[in-house]
């Protein structure tokens, strides 16, 4: 099952998930504090890409070349 919620909803969210999957837009927007419980984050999408180059975050593309 796929939840697609806002930021307020991301720290009740991660206490119950094994694995996060996010976009960028927490690094940029600062929500992403709520997501760190020591669970696995994988960041995607255009935003993560850069960012996640600089700070060693690990990040997927799915339409890398």
């Amino acid at each position: 099952m796929v939840f697609i919620d806002d930021a307020a909803l991301n720290a009740e969210h991660a206490r119950w998930a094994d694995i996060l999957l996010s976009t960028g837009s927490v690094l940029v927007n600062d929500t992403y504090h709520e997501l760190q419980q020591w669970k696995p984050i994988i960041y995607y999408g255009v935003t993560a890409a850069g960012l996640a180059e600089l700070f060693h975050l690990q990040q997927i593309c799915f339409y890398g070349h």
